[in-house]
């Protein structure tokens, strides 16, 4: 292998390493109806539930096996009354902060304050200039 094939294999292997920051971490699932949701879920999927008390009310981790797999959020309330049902998708990445800084310079709006979940991670919620909704997360050390 030659010089040239040594950098271009580093820098592969430095791409790869980053990426791996940049992954799907986890899936939420607001919905209107917690416990119809869980029924479904239960029923469907096999999955099982964890409540989590939150400042906003209980956050349902989706479990297969012992492995979560997503969570339930109940948007009842009305300060989520603009939100609809659907499935959220959250990437993990290195630091949200920065992450979001480059979003909002890039176009994105961050729909609420960027907040901790303790043993989970630093959260943000934003929306992309066309208009899909992502959640991107720095996960908490563990």
């Amino acid at each position: 292998m030659n010089s040239t094939q040594v950098r271009s294999e580093t820098a592969i292997e430095t791409s790869r390493a980053r990426r791996v920051d940049m992954k799907l971490e986890v899936v939420v699932i607001p919905v209107s109806d917690v416990e119809r949701a869980k029924r479904f879920y239960a029923e469907t999927l096999g999955w099982k539930f964890d409540g989590m008390p939150m400042p906003d009310g209980t956050y349902w981790l989706a479990k297969s096996g012992d492995e979560v797999v997503g969570g339930i959020f109940d948007i009842g309330a009305p300060q989520f009354a603009q939100v609809p049902e659907s499935w959220m998708a959250y990437i993990a990445v290195d630091d949200v902060d920065a992450r979001v800084k480059k979003a909002q310079s890039a176009g994105a709006k961050l729909m609420k304050p960027i907040f901790d979940v303790p043993g989970v991670g630093r959260i943000a919620v934003l929306m992309e200039p066309g208009g899909a909704g992502i959640g991107w997360m720095t996960p908490a050390a563990t």
